[in-house]
């Protein structure tokens, strides 16, 4: 059996033309993914109670600004104060990580013990009530050395 097959047209003006339908598919799909992000974000601040101002600080960018491409990429970011430092960045954060410092009922100006850098892992709330757990990143999972020697520390001997 034999087949024939003959293209009708130049083929590098369809294939770019595909390319465009292709760029603008891509394009558009990211962008409506950041946007949905963005929104999604916003809510969870403002049903937080933590108002529709901060939540409003919540910014998506698509990149490229403009035109079209199959490298489309969207951001989702808290803007940060002013100098970078401070604002809405700053306040959502400190909702995810944090201290934990224990004071006696008597002396509560008085830190008996602290633990730095601990985040905020399973959240759940309701109208009563809301919990978490505070966590150290997982440490238990890195790798240790189990045994020491003069071969993997010569300075210890």
């Amino acid at each position: 059996m034999r087949l024939d097959l003959q293209i009708e047209g130049d083929l590098n003006k369809i294939l770019a033309s595909e390319s465009r339908v292709a760029e603008a598919a891509v394009t558009a799909a990211v962008r409506k993914a950041g946007e949905s992000l963005k929104s999604a974000l916003r809510a969870q601040v403002v049903g937080a109670g933590l108002g529709r101002r901060l939540a409003n600080a919540v910014r998506c960018n698509v990149y490229p600004e403009r035109g079209e491409s199959l490298s489309t990429a969207a951001w989702v970011f808290a803007r940060p104060g002013k100098g970078g430092r401070g604002g809405a960045a700053d306040i959502i954060a400190a909702f995810e990580e944090g201290t934990l410092r224990v004071v006696l009922a008597d002396q509560p100006d008085v830190i008996e013990v602290e633990y730095a850098g601990m985040r905020l892992r399973n959240v759940t709330w309701d109208a009563g009530e809301i919990s978490g757990d505070l966590v150290y990143e997982d440490i238990l999972s890195e790798p240790v050395c189990e045994q020491m020697t003069p071969a993997r520390f010569p300075g210890a001997f």
